[in-house]
């Protein structure tokens, strides 16, 4: 008689979304869901699995020498790049994201260039102003863009730029690792750039990468959009310069702390566009998770390399 693997399942799915998971796996697999046991068992029964789909606390993973491969349901890895000497596998969802992530930063940078934003709270306030609000709209036409990060979304947002003849700079990891403490490198890519776009992974080399001395150099003209890790960013100093509009603005799908405090400057001003940490989602995003683990699992089975495979080294 053959002896089933055990699948701890962490991620919250909807019913229809267990069932697709559950008819598509061999008899040779139990899945255990973690909203369907018991808080006391939990973690007795995750000991006992080879394989977890989500992102587990870490201390679970601590000592555990029954795990084969943990796929997580983030592309971001932290905390487990503290994870040096992992005995098992630890995929993530690299690239599943960035045609949504893509998608939003460039429906934000058109919604804060045309004043989208804004007219929706005047709508909601039934205040008609109308003409005087043309002379403060922007267009990304022929606009100069830095991208700081070369993964998926970068490079979907690049296409995405196209039609509207931006000249696009690309950066890649090595390239800023590389030039990290150059001031003049980064004066000379930010100084005449109208957006400088943050999608970094968050390893040591990228935490407020965009620190007080950085953002000095940057442009009055520019609008500041971070899409990646609120790490990438020393919030304190962006607040700084929105106030003292030493820049021109800010689109933040991410902060360092999220949900953002209530009492963070960020939520009431007029030139900074909050998008929550939305900007991965879509309506079949966690059918199209199952449907990322599914291929992973059956890479595993037959013994082949998975994909997403994370190099903690490097940090993604």
């Amino acid at each position: 008689m053959e002896i089933k693997k055990h699948i701890y399942v962490f991620t919250k799915f909807e019913s229809f979304e267990k069932e697709t998971l559950n008819k598509s796996l061999k008899a040779s697999f139990e899945v255990f869901f973690h909203d369907e046991i018991l808080e006391n068992m939990q973690f007795q029964i995750f000991s006992k699995c080879t394989i977890c789909f989500g992102n587990v606390p870490l201390s679970w993973l601590e000592n555990n020498l029954t795990l084969q491969w943990l796929q997580l349901h983030s592309a971001g890895i932290d905390p487990y790049n503290q994870l040096k000497n992992a005995p098992f596998q630890i995929t993530n969802l690299r690239g599943f994201f960035a045609e949504s992530v893509a998608e939003t930063t460039l429906a934000s940078i058109m919604a804060f260039y045309r004043g989208i934003d804004k007219l929706c709270n005047l709508k909601s306030k039934k205040n008609w102003i109308g003409t005087p609000l043309r002379a403060n709209l922007m267009t990304l036409k022929n606009n100069k863009v830095w991208i700081l990060g070369n993964g998926s979304i970068a490079l979907r947002l690049n296409e995405l730029l196209a039609p509207f003849h931006c000249v696009v700079h690309v950066s890649t990891i090595s390239e800023l690792k590389a030039n990290i403490h150059s001031a003049s490198f980064f004066e000379e890519k930010a100084k005449n750039a109208d957006l400088v776009i943050f999608v970094l992974p968050e390893i040591p080399e990228t935490t407020h990468y965009l620190n007080k001395e950085k953002i000095k150099l940057v442009s009055q003209k520019t609008v500041i959009v971070n899409v990646g890790r609120g790490s990438s960013i020393d919030e304190n100093e962006l607040i700084n310069a929105l106030k003292n509009k030493k820049i021109s603005g800010a689109i933040l799908d991410v902060t360092e702390v999220e949900p953002l405090p209530a009492e963070s400057p960020l939520w009431d001003m007029e030139n900074v566009m909050l998008t929550q940490h939305t900007a991965g989602g879509w309506r079949d995003e966690n059918i199209g998770k199952v449907h990322f683990f599914l291929e992973n699992l059956k890479r595993f089975t037959q013994g082949e390399k998975l994909i997403n495979i994370i190099d903690i080294a490097k940090g993604y």
